[in-house]
């Protein structure tokens, strides 16, 4: 039976782990800082403190990096619709409110987090491939939390698909834009901008449906 030595008090898997987020780290870091061009498999462990031998240890290439810092960022996002979804609100208003704030709380934690999932990999066609899957995965999202966030007469069918599609659509952009400096707003501000475009169009399909 093989035994895990420890050095400096961490298994070798726990060492690995240290030396995975170091990387990550420095690429969010240089991504920020310079854009994905700078962040050279080179440049990432020289800011990693690591050699090259290690950069192999954890990723195929830099591309596989940054799909790990996009999937891991999808993943929280996802994580605070879900624990939103779940808190108890006295109205619509009040749950889609809490919603957008912790959405919007996942990239101040971490603004270099923004970069990555919205304004660099451009030109790479399996990271736009991999954005694509995770706003059609939000999408679906929006439909499944329909009901507990807008409530029991939440839309359905069509509907809701057109609904889910605009609405993260129209989040995606407006935090690109206020990323790249071409939207001033506060997070305030573009909280409650996105609670009332959400109710916009609740109202909206509900006019419709009386008048239909």
């Amino acid at each position: 039976m093989a035994v895990e030595r420890t050095f400096r008090g961490k298994t070798p898997d726990e060492r690995r782990a240290e030396r995975r987020a170091k990387l990550l780290d420095a690429a969010l870091d240089l991504i920020a800082g310079g854009g994905w061009s700078a962040a050279t498999m080179t440049a990432i462990c020289q800011r990693a403190g690591l050699t090259e031998r290690y950069f192999y240890e954890s990723f195929r290439d830099r591309e596989s990096l940054y799909v790990e810092l996009l999937d891991g960022l999808n993943a929280d996002i996802e994580q605070a619709v879900l624990d939103a979804a779940a808190v108890a609100a006295p109205d619509a208003r009040s749950r889609m409110r809490i919603v957008v704030e912790r959405v919007l709380g996942v990239f101040a934690a971490d603004p270099r987090r923004g970069y990555v999932g919205f304004l660099e990999g451009l030109d790479s066609a399996a990271l736009q491939h991999r954005r694509r899957e995770a706003l059609l995965g939000f999408e679906r999202l929006v439909r499944e939390q329909a009901p507990r966030v807008f409530g029991p007469g939440a839309p359905t069918g069509l509907t809701i698909e057109l609904g889910a599609a605009s609405l993260v659509g129209a989040t995606g952009e407006l935090l690109a834009r206020r990323l790249d400096g071409t939207l001033t707003a506060t997070d305030e501000q573009l909280a409650e901008h996105l609670v009332e475009l959400a109710e916009g169009w609740l109202a909206m399909v509900a006019g419709k449906t009386a008048a239909g």
